[in-house]
């Protein structure tokens, strides 16, 4: 007999939960448990494994808090994948995923806040308890990490986090941390690298919550209209201060330094997506100093081998392997 879909689901979500907790200890929860305590209990466990680095911890626990705070439901192939101690695909991608995602939530932020109350999306009480234990225990994990660019940019993601479930505390003592970073990476001697890449990564994603301009590494296709932005002189200059105190902090390093040119080359198409001309040439000066050209076609990427992108290059790259075929 078919089962009523409601019900299919409950107990689709009540396996998961049960095996993934197997995945952590011996003993399987009680089905007949609350599902709140069953779920915080099966979080704790992923807090607990340590056969996981902590900033990968942290990070699994910091995807259920998002997706409890959107009130999304959690399938069973979400609470495996926190067990995977082999998942090298996180462990090299880590970096980019969490600016992508410290990006999304800067414009989601952006475009809720100009759609309605923030009060009007907070998740109910049992999703929104979820989401805080999560975001608890993501946070102990990262006192444990010494990767500290993951460390500032889930520090920047559970502040957004906090602010959708109203704790306006939590949130500002995160931020405090992070300007704390900020400022430590204006003034390190010696210079360092990695504080100031992760710090300006930050920088560039805070000021996406003003005005969520998304600029593309490739060219923009035919036929697409360019899209409009609405914001005020105020709203752009709160923008743009974010985005000029991360370059000034990259232009601490070397010329060849990629994350220094990428910044340079985001204000030219930042400010010409905004109308604002008059500074556009000023930053492609700065950029083509750096790159040792000035040469309009590196402003953007080319598509090499395999899919990756190719920077810098004025001249048309030509693939000339078959991807796989090792």
């Amino acid at each position: 007999m078919r089962v009523p879909p409601r019900k299919t689901t409950r107990t689709k979500a009540l396996l998961a939960i049960a095996f993934t907790s197997g995945l952590f200890t011996p003993q399987l929860p009680a089905l007949c448990q609350d599902k709140s305590q069953s779920v915080a209990s099966s979080l704790r466990q992923i807090a607990d494994n340590t056969h996981v680095a902590p900033e990968v911890r942290a990070y699994y626990l910091l995807k259920f808090a998002c997706s409890y705070a959107k009130s999304q439901q959690i399938s069973a192939r979400d609470w495996l994948h926190c067990s995977d101690s082999n998942n090298e695909w996180l462990h090299n991608h880590m970096d980019s995923d969490l600016t992508s995602w410290a990006n999304r939530l800067s414009v989601d932020w952006a475009s809720h806040s100009n759609a309605k109350s923030k009060s009007d999306s907070k998740p109910g009480p049992r999703n929104a308890a979820l989401a805080d234990t999560a975001l608890g225990l993501a946070l102990t994990q990262l006192n444990q990490s010494s990767n500290q660019f993951a460390k500032l940019n889930m520090y920047y993601i559970a502040s957004r986090l906090y602010q959708k479930l109203g704790k306006t505390s939590e949130a500002e003592k995160y931020e405090n941390i992070l300007e704390k970073a900020f400022e430590s990476s204006e003034e390190s001697s010696p210079v360092d690298e990695v504080g100031i890449e992760s710090a300006s990564s930050i920088l560039n994603s805070m000021s996406l919550v003003v005005i969520p301009v998304e600029i593309s590494d490739l060219p923009p296709q035919s036929g697409i209209a360019p899209k409009a932005y609405s914001f005020t002189e105020k709203e752009f200059h709160e923008s743009e201060k974010l985005r000029l105190r991360a370059a000034k902090m990259l232009d601490r390093l070397s010329a060849n330094n990629q994350s220094r040119r990428m910044a340079h080359r985001d204000l030219v198409l930042w400010y010409s997506e905004l109308g604002k001309l008059e500074l556009v040439e000023k930053q492609k000066q700065s950029l083509f100093e750096l790159v040792g050209t000035n040469d309009d076609s590196i402003l953007y990427a080319q598509q090499g081998a395999c899919g990756q992108l190719v920077w810098w290059e004025t001249k048309l790259v030509r693939v000339s392997i078959l991807c796989g075929a090792g």
